[in-house]
């Protein structure tokens, strides 16, 4: 359970506004090794997230049905839905790997919700 919040945490502060306006903030929380398979399509390295992250306008998310997987004592995989504005946003997946005793976002995938999926994560 504790791991559970804690990197919990970790991905609702990857989702404040000001960490993601924060170069050394996102340094501290994704790893050099990062991949993001965005919603758009897009894919980005670690140097790129963290640039188009500053670029992004005030968003505000929330988490929904926040669950992890151990993959093994080290890795983590958190699945969750993010809420945009009170409205299920996007279904979201995130690796997050242990090193030296801190978790690090390795992985990231969001998925755009269709409108069945937000009708039924209600």
């Amino acid at each position: 359970m504790h791991l559970l919040k804690h990197i919990m945490s970790l991905e609702e502060k990857l989702l404040e506004p000001f960490v993601r306006q924060s170069q050394s903030d996102l340094n501290e929380l994704i790893a050099d090794e990062f991949t993001e398979f965005s919603s758009s399509g897009l894919t980005f390295n670690k140097t790129e997230i963290i640039n188009a992250l500053s670029k992004e306008v005030d968003v505000h998310f929330m988490l929904k049905n926040f669950k992890i997987s151990h993959l093994s004592n080290e890795v983590i995989l958190a699945n969750y839905l993010a809420v945009k504005n009170g409205e299920v946003f996007s279904l979201r997946s995130s690796v997050w790997k242990c090193s030296k005793g801190k978790w690090q976002l390795f992985f990231h995938q969001g998925t755009n919700c269709s409108s069945e999926n937000k009708q039924g994560s209600q």
